[in-house]
């Protein structure tokens, strides 16, 4: 999933990526652009419009946890471990 956040008054937006004739894939003014479990498109257009190339989830497994945070080429990434739930409690 491909997440664009861009600053507003109001704080962060989330706004879809364009396609052609909406305007640049990638706003020009975005701050954050989150991949979650990315598509094979998704990370070729974040990489052709920032010109940057997404690690793969193996070389994110090989980043040390005090790592997570770092720049390269000008771009700067974070990698993260989430617990999360996949199923409600039942309720007994």
């Amino acid at each position: 999933m491909l997440n664009i956040y861009i600053p507003t008054a109001q704080g962060l937006q989330k706004v879809p990526a364009g396609s052609g004739d909406d305007g640049p894939p990638i706003p020009s003014s975005a701050i954050w652009i989150d991949l979650l479990e990315p598509t094979p498109e998704e990370e070729k257009l974040v990489e052709a419009s920032l010109g940057i190339e997404v690690p793969t989830r193996e070389e994110m497994k090989e980043i040390e946890t005090s790592s997570r945070l770092y720049e390269d080429n000008g771009a700067l990434y974070m990698t993260m471990t989430l617990a999360a739930t996949t199923a409600a409690p039942s309720a007994s």
